[in-house]
């Protein structure tokens, strides 16, 4: 017999795999393997990315029209509803606050269920992105009207609760659900030669990667900005006469560093832009498993530019995979990455600052030891983020909700 039965609302579940997705994924198995029952109300596509866990109650949608490949729900059908009620869930999950989000936190509230919100992305900074930035206002006060009707609001990071704070989400309602990682995955030890020969790259050439999915919103047009300079100035530098390395523990800062190697992966609308930008990278697309943890770990430097993350879970997989991580300070990356300590955090107002953050990047590719002293620190880091740990504390959350209700 199920322990109890929680109904989960998304906007994305399986139709496109993001953050949010796998996210949702592996909580839902987590549910499952404590004999927890689940129904899922999420859109659907005729052919999902995802071949995802538990039962999903399909919700009528449309694509968006900006980002025709995410779909919006129309809200909670007549069959949904009656799927629902069938249910008859102890509580209720929310994912997203849309149509289907509003018209689950009513039913909630009619039959008496805790609400869970859970809070996975930043939507406000998506919007100057795709020319709709007028929207600010309205979509910041329905997000606010929503999560203050939620009995509790579940946030990654502490900064990210911050910011919600800031926006009027009341305090009271605010928590935390951070996120785990899979640190046998994961891992240093997934470094090996074999992967280089497989994508012809040199042993001794730096690589600085960039993971996710190729869309605006991850800055992906500053991340060619940033390479493109990059690989001029190491360029002038190979090309200018050598000279002695200054420090004797950098023995390949000068005299024996060869060349960069820029990896991209992940597959999304900005690929052929960014291809277009930036020639000299090489598009690996999607990796999964295995692939992405060798990705990860035959990397020197990740290099991640993009501010609209709520939590980073590729930060955290770069970190846990022993690499030295470069990224933007949002209020995801910045809560797990400490500036000079376990990465470099770039400011807000110098990430358009070219000169300056190449700067900082050649530093590190020149340097192999502040390298390793960072990927040391983050790899200690990322070993404090145990995934089953954070999700039974969450787990125990949900069902302190419901004796509580």
């Amino acid at each position: 017999m199920p322990t109890f039965k929680v109904a989960l609302a998304t906007g994305n579940y399986h139709h496109i795999r993001d953050g949010v997705s796998i996210t949702l994924n592996r909580w839902v198995q987590f549910l499952l393997d404590q004999d927890v029952d689940v129904r899922i109300f999420a859109p659907t596509v005729k052919a999902p990315q995802m071949d995802a866990p538990g039962t999903l109650i399909p919700v009528r949608s449309f694509p968006i029209p900006f980002r025709p490949e995410y779909r919006l729900s129309t809200g909670l059908s007549r069959e949904a509803k009656h799927e629902l009620e069938a249910f008859d869930p102890d509580i209720i999950q929310i994912a997203t606050p849309d149509r289907l989000g509003f018209d689950m936190l009513s039913w909630a509230k009619h039959h008496k269920k805790p609400v869970a919100a859970t809070y996975h992305t930043n939507f406000v900074s998506y919007l100057s992105y795709y020319g709709v930035h007028w929207l600010t206002k309205w979509v910041q006060k329905t997000s606010n009207d929503f999560y203050n009707q939620c009995d509790r609001v579940f946030v990654p990071t502490q900064s990210m609760q911050d910011e919600l704070r800031r926006q009027g989400v009341d305090p009271h309602r605010l928590a935390r659900w951070s996120r785990g990682v899979d640190t046998t995955l994961f891992s240093p030890t997934k470094r090996n030669s074999t992967w280089r020969k497989k994508h012809k790259i040199p042993e001794d050439s730096v690589v600085c990667t960039y993971v996710s999915r190729l869309v605006a919103e991850k800055n992906t047009a500053l991340f060619c900005e940033w390479m493109n300079h990059l690989e001029q100035r190491l360029k002038s530098r190979l090309n200018s006469p050598k000279h002695e390395p200054s420090n004797a523990d950098d023995a390949t800062t000068t005299n024996e560093f060869t060349e960069m190697t820029i990896c991209v992966v992940g597959e999304g609308p900005t690929q052929e832009a960014m291809r277009q930008a930036c020639p000299n990278a090489r598009f690996l697309g999607t990796c999964l498993g295995e692939d992405l943890a060798e990705a990860y770990a035959n990397s020197d430097l990740f290099v991640f530019p993009s501010i609209s993350e709520t939590f980073g879970n590729v930060t955290l997989e770069a970190m846990a995979s022993g690499v030295a991580v470069v990224v933007a300070d949002s209020p995801g990356s910045s809560s797990l990455v400490e500036d000079q300590v376990s990465g470099r955090v770039i400011p807000a107002d110098y990430l358009h600052n070219v000169e300056w953050v190449t700067t900082m990047l050649e530093d590190l590719v020149m340097h192999p030891s502040k390298r390793e002293a960072l990927s040391a620190a983050a790899l200690t880091k990322a070993r404090t983020f145990d995934s089953n740990s954070i999700q039974q504390e969450f787990l125990n959350e949900l069902t302190d909700m419901i004796s509580n209700a």
